[in-house]
């Protein structure tokens, strides 16, 4: 059995998450099973979140393989209605209108061209859809180094800071 650190980091986060951001999506989810798209799942963690506490139609998206991967092995536990998709935020493979609710979070920062995602987002959310978008404070010292740094040793600072798997593509655009 190997134990894996909990950075700080990571531990602010998960607090956050667990205190403020998973009970807000819950209030504000629509009544039913409403279809949720997660976009720039990573390893799925938000989507399987929301899952456990109440019925949903989930969708995850991420444009690495290696991402959707550790969010399936991550929701096989459980019988829950959740697909992975893999798939650019800025070209979305979906309908016109076809998710109550969309999760953006800590993505929007990594792209190139932000408003073709949230073009594409405003596309695929039903009239009236919700969406939960939250990115990092750009001030914020680890912002602020990781502009200097080079892109190899941003990757495994991010890695060692977030406690991530070798495996988990980390974007190259921030």
């Amino acid at each position: 059995v190997t134990t894996r650190r909990h950075s700080p980091t990571l531990a602010y986060l998960d607090s956050f998450k667990e205190a403020i951001y998973y009970p807000l999506v819950l209030f504000h989810l629509p009544a039913g099973e409403p279809r949720v798209l997660d976009l720039g799942c990573g390893p799925g963690k938000d989507l399987l979140a929301i899952a456990d506490r109440r019925p949903i139609r989930g969708c995850g998206v991420d444009f690495a393989l290696n991402n959707l991967r550790l969010a399936q092995e991550r929701g096989q536990s459980a019988a829950k209605t959740i697909h992975w998709v893999l798939s650019s935020v800025e070209c979305l493979p979906f309908s016109d209108h076809a998710f109550e609710c969309a999760f953006f979070s800590e993505v929007l920062e990594h792209l190139l061209e932000p408003d073709l995602a949230l073009r594409e987002i405003r596309r695929i959310l039903k009239p009236g859809g919700l969406l939960f978008l939250t990115t990092p404070n750009r001030l914020s010292y680890f912002s602020v180094i990781s502009e200097i740094l080079p892109q190899e040793l941003k990757s495994a600072l991010k890695r060692w800071v977030w406690n991530l798997p070798r495996d988990y593509q980390v974007s190259r655009h921030y």
